[in-house]
């Protein structure tokens, strides 16, 4: 089981987001992809996702254009930057939304949102309506839903986040990283758009550096994260550390393109 890009390149008109990108993503691993603004982060996940349709792109070596889309949504399952819902729909409902790719009876599923409003803590939120929450709160709802639409399947779905732990708090963003372990430890294939490098760095399996719309660096976080790698992809300098083997970086000055 493995999602697969093979030379994969992304336009849209004359601008090139994405060149020559070749990664496989597997069962059981956290994936990070970090880089600055405007690398081609996003793009990449939502190619990877099937959000994006294009060429080299494969699922258990099947082109991702060829299976169907129920099926697709079935295994992968993608929470954007923004996901904003104005509907007044309560917390338990916006979760309902997960089970739609799903032809599973009525109590099957509602047995999965009890699931997971246990797992994520969500039992104050429950009958909350979502458009009077706080930011923190939506996105840990909507980090439900996700779970939601892929739950039955942990052990063979692949999960996107981008930006996902950006509105939580600190204590959410450690109970959001603990449950992407869980993921991964049930088989899951688990990509993460992050801009906090150390956050990557402690909690990544392997890391993906891009600059424009190239891979610069891949590999563990001790392999990518490298004082040399800062520089190219941020042009800052950089000290870089070891916390519990893994690196800890602390940018130090700006240096001007």
């Amino acid at each position: 089981m493995s999602l697969r890009l093979t030379d994969v390149n992304y336009r849209i008109e004359k601008k090139q987001l994405l060149s020559d990108i070749n990664i496989t993503l597997r069962p059981s691993e956290i994936n990070g992809f970090i880089g600055p603004n405007g690398a081609g982060k996003t793009t990449l996940m939502r190619v990877a996702s099937g959000s994006l349709n294009t060429p080299g792109v494969t699922l258990n070596s099947v082109p991702m254009t060829a299976l169907p889309i129920e099926y697709r949504a079935c295994k992968l399952a993608c929470l954007n930057q923004s996901s904003e819902l104005d509907f007044p729909f309560k917390c338990f409902e916006v979760l309902r939304l997960g089970r739609i790719p799903h032809l599973t009876s009525r109590s099957h599923n509602e047995r999965i949102v009890e699931d997971v409003i246990d797992r994520l803590g969500l039992h104050s939120l429950r009958n909350r309506v979502y458009t009077t929450m706080s930011g923190g709160e939506k996105q840990r709802v909507q980090i439900g839903r996700i779970l939601c639409q892929i739950w039955d399947n942990l052990d063979s779905a692949f999960v996107f986040f981008d930006e996902p732990t950006a509105e939580l708090d600190l204590a959410h963003q450690l109970v959001f990283f603990d449950l992407m372990k869980m993921l991964a430890a049930k088989g899951a294939s688990v990509s993460l758009v992050l801009h906090d490098i150390n956050l990557a760095s402690r909690f990544a399996d392997e890391l993906v550096l891009l600059r424009s719309g190239r891979i610069l660096a891949m590999g563990s976080p001790s392999e990518v994260v490298t004082k040399q790698n800062m520089m190219q992809a941020f042009s800052v300098d950089s000290e870089v550390y070891r916390l519990d083997a893994r690196p800890l970086i602390q940018a130090n000055i700006v240096i001007p393109d």
